[in-house]
């Protein structure tokens, strides 16, 4: 970050490529409704554990979310989709 509080060109950088890697690691599929995307423009990345909660900014403590499931995990949108889970 610049001394302004700024991201600078190279901060936008390493995040973006970040970014991708997350998405990336988990195969561009959001980790709420488990659909997969081919456009990774429409897919997000979240905290696991909340930075406000504890969590870190490292990639471990990051997933790949579709806009939609983002939305609804932050109370954006009405509902997230329901998914069922097999064990």
């Amino acid at each position: 970050m610049s001394v302004n509080n700024e991201p600078t060109s190279t901060d936008r950088s390493t995040a973006y490529q970040a970014k991708l890697a997350v998405h990336a690691r988990d195969r561009y599929t959001c980790i709420g409704c488990r659909e997969s995307f081919d456009d990774p423009s429409e897919l997000d990345v979240d905290h696991i554990i909340s930075r406000g909660q504890g969590g870190s900014n490292a990639i471990r403590n990051k997933a790949t979310e579709c806009r939609r499931c983002h939305e609804a995990k932050h109370e954006e949108r009405d509902h997230a989709p329901t998914i069922r889970c097999v064990s």
